[in-house]
């Protein structure tokens, strides 16, 4: 009688086999083996991305209670706890999984030493030849690669037979699936979410920022050069343009361990200067700017080429001004070095408010800057763009990074919201179909 395999099992093997690093856990030679005989189950599939990736979806029953308790892997202080951790683990009958294989040879490598790689529910869980994957005790997981033979077999019958694409589009939770909403849709369904973010600008600054909604190119964004640059720019102009920004969201400028200004600087400005602004709030590694002459145009020029008496490599991260979301830094061309301007960026949803204050402050100072990512932002506001929902087993963080999802270009992506019933969203997402299953031949 064939081992009946549940969701349990493969939680537990997957939180065992995947390490937060680069690599996965180090397994024995025995396993390592195994890994290599599944890859020639796998090799039935047509690939369906770069190194002979190979992808498809499984389920597994959840198990009764008394299965979950029986499992060797999951020990708990008194039952209630245990059936408190069962019931939120698992609410449904079966739990799904996406299985994902890469190989290659490439890159120097020969037969002897070919790169085999397994992601389950995209975790990173079995590595063949990884040298990020074999340090540590070697872990026996025969049973699990076994297991996952067992799975690439049934799926293979399952295309065989013509019903695993109609089972997938039939059963597949939409959670576990991809797709894209109008943020209009999205907001008028999750009301709380569009007054929280809305509520981070005053009107009239928001009226101020759309009113600059139409200049932000969509195409080639660094080709655009703002009116009135500065012919000779000068690394207080810098300083003064970024503590406009900090002030507009009302920074408060903690002491700083890393710069104190002179008295003469102090006296000149009043109190807190520009350049202990940017250092109370800025990354730190400056390659040395805060050394440089405030008031030679020359010297600025040599730093931004990484030249000069007082340019000092310690990160290359000079730009990064207000909690590594918000860059701002002098645009120069390196064969036409003048004349100067500001570019700035943080598309964040968290922090895109940020941004925009520090632009519109920089606009009403009739400085030369340029917002880049500004179209997206204002989409946003507008209510124009579109928001991607992507599987429960992928991280909604991304950071202020798009990409096109179903032909559309998405900053933003959640996952389904719990709080509120699928029938309520689910028929206005644009799904994405699921990767189409083939074998060769």
């Amino acid at each position: 009688m064939a081992k009946k395999y549940i969701a349990p099992f493969v939680d537990y093997w997957i939180n065992v086999l995947r390490e937060s690093g680069l690599g996965c856990a180090n397994t024995d030679q025995q396993t390592k083996d195994l890994v290599k005989e599944l890859f020639e189950v796998t090799d039935k599939f047509c690939p369906v991305g770069e190194d002979d990736c190979k992808e498809f979806w499984f389920s597994v029953p959840c198990g009764s209670f008394k299965e979950f308790k029986e499992l060797p892997y999951y020990c708990y202080d008194d039952e209630e706890e245990e059936q408190e951790e069962y019931k939120w683990r698992y609410p449904e009958e079966k739990k799904w999984y996406r299985f994902q294989s890469v190989h290659h040879c490439g890159a120097g490598r020969t037969k002897d030493n070919e790169y085999f790689g397994v992601f389950v529910a995209s975790e990173y869980v079995l590595a063949v030849n990884d040298i990020n994957s074999e340090s540590g005790f070697p872990i026996d997981a025969t049973e699990f690669v076994l297991f996952l033979i067992e799975m690439a077999k049934q799926t293979i019958e399952s295309v065989q037979q013509g019903t695993y694409q109609a089972k997938i589009e039939q059963e597949l939770p939409y959670k576990y699936r991809r797709g894209t909403i109008l943020r209009k849709d999205y907001w008028d369904i999750v009301q709380e979410e569009r007054k929280e973010f809305l509520e981070r600008l005053t009107e009239s600054e928001l009226a101020e920022f759309l009113s600059y909604a139409e200049t932000f190119p969509k195409d080639r964004e660094w080709e655009q050069v703002p009116p009135d640059c500065i012919v000779e720019m000068t690394i207080r102009d810098y300083y003064e343009a970024c503590a406009k920004g900090l002030d507009a969201n009302f920074c408060k400028y903690e002491r700083c361990w890393r710069f104190k200004d002179t008295e003469e600087e102090h006296l000149r400005y009043g109190g807190i200067t520009p350049k202990e602004k940017y250092y109370s709030k800025a990354d730190g590694r400056d390659n040395g700017m805060q050394n440089g002459p405030m008031d030679d145009p020359k010297e600025l020029e040599l730093w931004l080429e990484g030249k000069g008496d007082f340019y000092d490599f310690n990160g290359s991260h000079p730009w990064e001004v207000l909690h590594s979301s918000i860059m701002f830094s002098i645009h120069h061309n390196r064969n036409n070095p003048s004349p100067k301007y500001y570019a700035l960026s943080g598309g964040y949803y968290s922090t895109c408010h940020e941004t925009v204050r520090f632009f519109l402050e920089l606009k009403r100072a009739g400085l030369p800057v340029i917002l880049y990512g500004g179209y997206r932002i204002a989409a946003r506001y507008l209510e124009t763009d579109r928001i991607g929902i992507v599987p429960i087993e992928f991280s909604e963080y991304y950071g202020d990074v798009s990409c096109q999802m179903g032909g559309y270009e998405v900053s933003d992506r959640y996952h389904l919201p719990e709080e509120v019933p699928e029938k309520t969203i689910i028929p206005r997402v644009e799904w994405i179909q699921e990767e189409i299953v083939q074998l060769k031949g």
